[in-house]
């Protein structure tokens, strides 16, 4: 039987992600970040909950290029990275990537349903 992870919060299927560090799935309806130890429940895969999953899924990815997370990361596509001149790409972000971080943790917010 083939099965999905679930938010143990509110029951709606958890994304993979690396976003937040220590939390490497994330809940699109209750906004929490579990570690991959121990994260949510794994129930049985309803075609429900697989559709849920896809399109929480591309929705989130939609919005995750614009989203910094806890920030400890480097970006391939930025010069200061690549060049080692600061350890995380969050040390050295610019004014466009802060606003567009902003939007989408408001997009995420009105997303969230149940808390």
């Amino acid at each position: 039987m083939k099965v999905i992870k679930v938010c143990s919060n509110c029951g709606f299927p958890l994304l993979w992600t690396f976003l937040y560090d220590g939390a490497e799935y994330y809940c699109l309806n209750c906004q929490s970040s579990v570690g991959m130890m121990g994260a949510g429940d794994d129930v049985p895969a309803t075609p429900e909950l697989k559709a849920k999953h896809r399109v929480a899924k591309d929705v989130f990815r939609a919005l995750r290029k614009h989203l910094l997370g806890g920030g400890n990361f480097t970006r391939g596509t930025c010069k200061k990275c690549r060049d080692g001149i600061d350890k995380y790409h969050g040390s050295h972000l610019t004014e466009k990537e802060k606003q567009q971080d902003k939007v989408a943790d408001l997009f995420l917010d009105k997303l969230a349903g149940e808390k």
